[in-house]
């Protein structure tokens, strides 16, 4: 992440329903790219070193899957107070086109659509959405300490951490293992939550929706 602000959105992405891929700073061809601005009669952007064009990229690039459809996304970040720049608007005008001759919807994101729940929720579960890299539980463990903590987890009655902690006693595992794994069945959708209301996991988890 070239920003504190792309890195926001990169976690907030990773709440879409059905993301695939995210791929970050996605180059456009750079013959296209000169084309678009001498159509525009507009200066392409340039190294600050050679003043050579360069190659133009576009913050990210996400595929998301709906049903059997896959599709596509670009989007840019930018602070608000850039698009008051004339130059920034035209770089933006470059890559509209650009997505636009592909079929793929572009669109400008900046900090003021940012939903700071989300973020924070995001941040908390993205290290563990992929449950496997971050401990050594294997899915067989998963699934158990899942089972264990479920029905309580439902019920509604019992905090996020009083529940862990006793899962991760009665099965005798490390401390914060089941806390691990709640954050990734949070993360990865199978728990549904509304995710734009900050989780405190000293409360009870507000499940919406459990996937089996």
């Amino acid at each position: 992440m070239l920003s504190k602000l792309e890195t926001d959105w990169f976690h907030v992405f990773h709440a879409v329903p059905g993301l695939t891929d995210i791929r970050e700073q996605f180059p456009l061809d750079l013959q296209e790219t000169l084309e678009i601005a001498t159509r525009l009669g507009i200066i392409h952007p340039t190294d600050p070193r050679t003043k050579q064009p360069c190659v133009a990229t576009t913050d990210f690039l996400l595929t998301i899957q709906d049903g059997l459809r896959v599709m596509e996304t670009a989007v840019t970040v930018k602070p608000s107070a850039d698009l008051a720049s004339p130059r920034t608007l035209e770089k933006f005008e470059i890559e509209r086109i650009y997505w636009s001759a592909r079929n793929i919807s572009w669109r400008i994101l900046t900090e003021k659509e940012l939903p700071a729940g989300l973020v924070k929720n995001m941040r908390w579960l993205q290290p563990h959405i992929d449950v496997s890299g971050s401990t050594d539980l294997t899915a067989e463990k998963v699934f158990q300490i899942r089972t264990a903590m479920e029905p309580d987890i439902l019920d509604g009655k019992r905090s996020l951490v009083e529940i862990t902690t006793t899962c991760d006693d009665r099965l005798g595992l490390k401390p914060g293992s089941a806390l691990c794994v709640a954050r990734h069945l949070i993360g990865s959708h199978v728990w549904l939550v509304d995710l734009t209301v900050e989780i405190n996991p000293r409360k009870a988890l507000k499940v919406v929706c459990n996937k089996r």
